[in-house]
């Protein structure tokens, strides 16, 4: 389902671009002020946002969107792309306990790993609360060899969609160590204790 969307009023924008980019700040993917600045970077292109698809097209080519995001709200998932003050950016594994996004900050444009527990009727008491659990370890610790916790929290549950138990953490790059034992071989010690 679309979200309710305010009125987003800008001369140089077509009636399909004002809708969808009114979507796109109901979701709190884009704000307001930056209606201007897509106008402005879109140019004489504007006038080619005559649909839904080639408005999240341009946001993506203008670097207002990621590709994941615009898929998603182009499909009414839009639900969970802004957790707390994070805004999700893309997709970046599952496990046992949650799916792991890209996430930034919009204001500190600090990047972040969010995981993610959807909570519906469907998923056992015992792995919320080992998912709290998690939650207040790795608040409690403070090691350079362990990822830093900067932020939890919920986005309670809305008509048909399921509370979102979340926790933000540094983003640490490098890949998933299974994937570099299965490239790599086993390694040494030393490379392992590094």
């Amino acid at each position: 389902p679309r979200v309710a969307s305010p009125v987003v009023d800008h001369p140089g924008l077509p009636a399909a671009a004002r809708g969808f980019v009114g979507e796109l700040v109901a979701l709190g993917l884009l704000s307001a002020d930056d209606v201007p600045a897509l106008v402005q970077k879109a140019g004489p292109r504007v006038n080619q946002l005559t649909t839904r698809e080639r408005t999240a097209d341009a946001l993506v080519g203008l670097k207002f969107l990621t590709r994941y995001q615009a898929t998603r709200a182009l499909t009414g998932q839009g639900h969970g792309l802004v957790l707390g003050a994070y805004r999700v950016l893309d997709r970046l594994n599952s496990g046992s306990v949650g799916v792991v996004f890209r996430g930034e900050h919009p204001v500190l444009k600090r990047p972040v790993a969010i995981k993610v527990l959807a909570a519906d009727e469907t998923v056992r008491p015992e792995l919320v609360e080992r998912f709290t659990g998690d939650v207040r370890v790795l608040a409690g610790l403070n090691h350079p060899h362990v990822v830093s916790a900067f932020d939890a929290g919920v986005v309670p549950a809305a008509a048909d969609r399921p509370a979102l138990h979340y926790l933000v953490l540094e983003l640490v790059p490098g890949g998933d160590l299974e994937n570099y034992v299965c490239e790599h071989g086993s390694q040494p010690a030393a490379r392992v204790a590094e």
